[in-house]
């Protein structure tokens, strides 16, 4: 039997829910619906980044309430409770070698830098010992200018000495030699 009440002469506050089913199988439609929708936000790659974990935790829960079942939360857990998600061990054995080739890839080029600066110190070396070997060789050929010409000038000395001595000489004798 039905019995009527009037919630104005409860004199503390009572949870109450009220549930009005106008047709049958309209909470079923509805459900229907609920699911459709979330097929489709599943599956569509461009509506996929706007149905995030609460959206679909919202989506869910309407769609199970629509079906009856109240105690939503002894299905669903709401997002907020989940625990932090854990980091793949795939994508992060990926990440340290990914890491790992940067640094392999900055160790080769710190050695082919080391070995240009190398290579410049050895070219520099090479130009310094090739200007010593440059001056040196014109110092010698200098040297020997020099020499040749102490020589030429010795020679000549000695020539006008002899002549000097010939001419206080009575006795005119000479050594012709071919070559001076």
């Amino acid at each position: 039997n039905y019995v009527n009440i009037n919630p104005s002469t409860w004199d503390d506050k009572r949870d109450v829910l009220v549930e009005l089913k106008l047709g049958y199988g309209e909470q079923e439609r509805e459900a229907e619906k609920l699911l459709s929708l979330h097929a489709l936000f599943s599956q569509d790659p461009s509506v996929q980044p706007l149905y995030g974990l609460e959206g679909r935790y919202q989506m869910l829960k309407a769609l199970l309430e629509k079906q009856g079942i109240l105690n939503v939360e002894d299905f669903l857990t709401p997002p907020e409770q989940l625990p932090p998600p854990q980091p793949d061990p795939m994508a992060e054995i990926q990440m340290q070698m990914q890491q790992k080739q940067l640094e392999l890839q900055e160790r080769q080029i710190a050695i082919a830098e080391q070995r240009l600066a190398h290579d410049k110190m050895i070219d520099a070396a090479k130009l310094e010992t090739e200007q010593g070997k440059v001056q040196a060789q014109h110092a010698l050929q200098s040297d020997n200018q020099d020499l040749r010409e102490a020589q030429f000038q010795h020679k000549v000395r000695i020539d006008e000495g002899e002549l000097d001595i010939l001419r206080r000489t009575d006795d005119v004798r000479g050594i012709a030699s071919p070559t001076g």
